[in-house]
């Protein structure tokens, strides 16, 4: 690792600067400058208090990223009462880094006390069986993979016994998005992207729920795509919009928002064609199911008792057909027979006869 130094440095921001490839026939100067000599590096502080605990998160850069670069994540907790027991800290993993699983160091007044530690895709737990009082400190480090302005979620604390969460702030981390043209001269640009006239509107007049969505972005240079990261019911879900050239209005529907009453928390990523991503705050959406189960109960039960009536009624006339062929083959044979044709009762006969 070495560093690019311009030799017209009124035009750039700094005069020295990471270097990873070769970008052209430039003059290289490789040294030991500190990288603290760059005043490129931004730090992140974020806490969080509920009561006696108090939780902090500290990053140790976050802006200006490349490949290769090292960031290390300070997770304290200050604890002012008693010990509380069964707590689960969880961070979230920014999308392009590695989890250097050797760097996760712990401190505080645990000899005895086993602290498990479990990674997933999107994020790393730290379970303590009894949370102890006082600072307890939890650090770890990300190497920097291919980082394209990525989001790491916020830093939480929750005990198993206890109805409260607390949590600390989100952090969104950048890279140099840069353009290297034939003469060897390097363009950056580093403006995120501006967004206006943002409007969420859901449909309800059909079971399909949809999110009804528009908005303006603009940038110095062109947008190239926009993600819609949302959370409903049981888990996160992205949408990503890719932008037609010099498009600016976007109208973009949402269709995988489930038919139940909930609430819908929702935020933007706009990038734009040199990967600055301007992230947005978080939106919460009201769901109004559209209840369609008690009308198809009542339709099925109309529609039964409908059936049901043609049936008896089709049965019915079934039965008087029967009926009067019967009685007509009555007649038939009684004029066969040459015999007297009476509509009255056995009993009556018999006393005319008398």
């Amino acid at each position: 690792m070495g560093f690019i130094q311009y030799f017209n440095p009124s035009k750039n921001t700094s005069n020295y600067q990471l270097f990873q490839r070769t970008v052209g026939p430039l003059k290289i100067k490789i040294g030991t400058q500190s990288q603290s000599l760059n005043p490129i590096i931004e730090k992140n502080n974020s806490s969080v208090t509920h009561e006696s605990l108090r939780l902090v998160k500290h990053v140790s850069k976050q802006s200006f990223l490349i490949s290769g670069d090292i960031i290390t994540i300070t997770l304290k907790i200050l604890n002012d009462g008693v010990q509380r027991q069964f707590y689960v800290l969880e961070d979230h993993l920014p999308t392009g880094t590695i989890f250097l699983s050797d760097s996760v160091e712990i401190s505080g007044d645990y000899i005895d006390s086993e602290i498990a530690i479990d990674l997933f895709s999107s994020g790393v737990h730290f379970f303590f069986p009894m949370l102890a009082t006082g600072i307890t400190e939890v650090s770890y480090q990300l190497q920097v993979n291919n980082i394209k302005n990525s989001y790491a979620g916020p830093c939480k604390l929750w005990g198993m016994y206890d109805d409260f969460c607390i949590s600390a702030n989100s952090v969104v981390f950048e890279n140099i998005p840069r353009k290297h043209y034939t003469n060897h001269s390097i363009y950056k640009d580093l403006l995120q992207p501006s967004l206006f006239n943002l409007s969420i509107k859901e449909n309800t007049n059909t079971p399909e729920k949809k999110l009804l969505i528009n908005l303006e972005a603009i940038d110095n240079n062109a947008i190239d795509r926009i993600r819609i990261i949302f959370f409903q019911d049981s888990g996160w879900r992205a949408q990503t919009s890719y932008s037609l050239r010099n498009q600016v209005q976007f109208s973009i529907i949402v269709n995988d928002i489930k038919n139940i009453n909930s609430i819908v928390k929702i935020y933007f990523e706009i990038t734009d064609n040199y990967g600055n991503i301007l992230t947005t705050n978080l939106f919460s959406i009201k769901i109004h199911a559209y209840e369609v189960i008690p009308y198809i109960i009542i339709g099925a039960i109309i529609g039964c008792s409908i059936g049901l009536a043609s049936i008896s009624s089709i049965l019915f006339k079934k039965y008087e057909a029967k009926r009067e062929l019967r009685r007509d083959a009555r007649f038939d044979e009684t004029e066969k027979k040459g015999l007297k044709v009476s509509f009255l009762d056995e009993s009556e006969e018999d006393k005319e006869n008398k």
